[in-house]
C-alpha cells in the first residue's frame, strides 16, 4: 500500500541538541524522528510522519514529546516515579493481569476487586519525562482485539464516567482531568458494543450507548502534561473491525 505524509509543527524542548530521538503521541500512535543539525532548543520545527493512502488523516496533531538521547529517556532518574490514569477494559475482573504500554517502556498489574473505570498507576524511573499509554494487554491479550462480552447498558451512565450526548459538550463543560472527544461510530456497531479508539494521548476503550447517533460525544481521561484543547481519533475498531478517521 502507498504511503504518503503529514506534517506539523512543533517547539524543540530546552533540553534537546541535534541528533536526539524525539517521540511524539500523535492520533496514529508513537512515532520517532531524530532531530536534525539545524534544530536549536525552544525554535519551532516542521516534522513529517508517514500514513497510509487509505488513511482520512489531513492534520496531524501531537499530545506530547519526550526526548531521548542515546536510547535513554534524559531526564530519568531511577528513583523518580509518575501517575499515569488507565482506563479498565470491560473485560477485565479482579485478579487478572493488566499490561500497560508506554512511551516509558512497559509495565504490568493486577487488577484490584472493583477497580472502577479508570487506575492510577505509577510509572517508576521516568523523572519529567511525559508519559502516555499507547496500548493495553488484558492476561496478554490486546484489548483492541478482544469480542464484546461484556455489555454494560444496563449500569447508571454516572456509574461509568462517561458522557454520551449527541451533540459536542463545551470545552468548558469536560470535567477536570479529561479532554472532549468526537467518536466516529462504525456502521457495524450496535448498542453495548465495545469501541476501541486510538487518540494522541492513548488508547480508550468505550461502550455503544442504547442511542447513538453518527458520532460519539465524550470526554476521556488525559495525563496533568495534556495541553490540547480536545482530543481527535485516528481509529476506531468494533470487535475484529477498523475505521480510519
Amino acid at each position: 500500500m502507498q504511503q504518503r505524509r503529514l506534517s506539523t509543527r512543533l517547539t524543540v524542548p530546552a533540553h534537546a541538541q541535534p541528533g536526539d530521538t524525539l517521540a511524539l503521541m500523535t492520533q496514529l500512535g508513537l512515532q520517532e524522528i531524530e532531530l536534525p543539525a539545524d534544530a536549536k532548543p525552544g525554535r519551532e520545527i516542521s516534522v513529517e510522519v508517514p500514513v497510509t493512502e487509505d488513511a482520512k488523516l489531513t492534520k496531524l496533531v501531537v499530545g506530547f514529546v519526550s526526548v531521548y538521547r542515546n536510547g535513554k529517556e534524559l531526564s530519568a532518574t531511577e528513583d523518580s516515579t509518575k501517575k499515569i490514569t488507565v482506563l479498565v477494559p470491560n473485560q477485565a475482573k479482579a485478579g487478572d493481569t493488566l499490561g500497560i504500554d508506554t512511551t516509558a517502556g512497559s509495565f504490568e498489574i493486577d487488577v484490584p476487586p472493583n477497580p472502577g473505570r479508570t487506575l492510577e498507576v505509577e510509572v517508576p524511573g521516568v523523572g519529567s519525562a511525559q508519559v502516555s499509554v499507547h496500548r493495553l494487554l488484558l492476561n496478554g491479550v490486546d484489548i483492541a482485539t478482544l469480542p464484546t462480552t461484556m455489555a454494560t447498558t444496563s449500569q447508571p451512565l454516572k456509574d461509568r464516567q462517561l458522557s454520551w450526548t449527541r451533540r459536542p459538550k463545551r470545552e468548558s463543560q469536560s470535567p477536570a482531568g479529561t479532554r472532549p472527544v468526537s467518536v466516529p461510530v462504525p456502521a457495524n456497531a450496535k448498542p453495548g458494543d465495545t469501541l476501541a479508539l486510538q487518540t494522541e494521548v492513548g488508547l480508550f476503550q468505550i461502550q455503544v450507548p442504547a442511542k447513538f447517533g453518527r458520532t460519539i460525544e465524550t470526554a476521556l481521561p488525559v495525563p496533568p502534561e495534556c495541553t490540547l484543547p480536545r482530543l481527535t481519533v485516528a481509529w476506531v475498531r468494533v470487535g475484529s473491525s477498523a475505521v480510519e478517521v
